[in-house]
């Protein structure tokens, strides 16, 4: 069974540990596949993936060499959050038009750490001098890239939740409004928006003033969405939640 289920932002937290429990049979040592009733540890860290490459084609992604999907995802597809141990692992995507790029994700306790493939003409930078990467800036035409999102898991108990937007189009900003609150979003730099009693259990999210994302919060928590371009150039949106215990 595979752990990484194409699911809705509304996801029960037992079908989220379900699947922990099933890949940490994958991919612990075997030790830890004895482990009574397969039990999730309590000092788990989580990953979940995203496809937003904006163009035709499946997206496959490996962990530490294991297939995620043999079917490979989707644009739009994002999964549950499944708990791996804390450590950093190799992560290969390979999108069947753009081709196959590999990254390191560390993963920490307590954490959600969202994978996010999308699209981008913009060269490859130098992680050390932010700068575009010897050879880089030559190169023309889309290419696979990738955006890691690392936000706390929610507690049971939580008082305030907010929105994390995430925008990976080829706007430099974008201008949204949560339920009436302003929020500029610079292409690739999460913006976190607290949500507030006064907008309501199901707050929207605008974009030049046309809805394109309703939330729901009625059991708090926090979400994440991330907006990209889809292969049909209309605006897309991936919304997730941040519960998993």
């Amino acid at each position: 069974m595979n752990a990484f289920v194409k699911t809705s932002p509304f996801q029960s937290r037992r079908f989220i540990l379900a699947g922990a429990a099933l890949l940490l049979t994958a991919w612990l040592p075997l030790p830890a596949q004895e482990a009574p009733g397969l039990e999730v540890p309590p000092d788990l860290a989580f990953i979940r993936l995203v496809n937003a490459v904006g163009l035709p084609g499946r997206l496959k992604v490996r962990i530490n060499g294991n297939e995620a999907d043999p079917a490979g995802f989707q644009q739009g597809d994002a999964t549950g959050a499944v708990g791996l141990a804390p450590k950093s692992y190799p992560v290969e995507l390979e999108h069947e038009t753009l081709g196959k790029e590999t990254l390191e994700v560390p993963l920490q306790t307590g954490q959600i750490t969202t994978v996010i493939a999308y699209m981008t003409e913009k060269p490859a930078l130098d992680p050390k001098t932010k700068k575009p990467a010897k050879g880089e800036a030559e190169k023309k035409g889309p290419r696979l890239a990738w955006h890691l999102d690392q936000s706390p898991t929610s507690p049971p108990d939580l008082k305030q939740p907010s929105l994390t937007l995430v925008q990976l189009t080829s706007a430099d900003e974008m201008d949204f409004k949560v339920s009436g609150t302003p929020a500029t979003v610079p292409a690739a730099k999460p913006v976190r928006v607290p949500i507030t009693r006064a907008m309501g259990a199901f707050p929207e999210v605008h974009y030049q003033n046309k809805p394109v994302s309703l939330l729901n919060f009625k059991f708090p928590a926090d979400q994440l969405v991330v907006f990209f371009t889809g292969d049909d150039g209309t605006l897309k949106q991936a919304p997730m939640r941040n519960d998993v215990q």
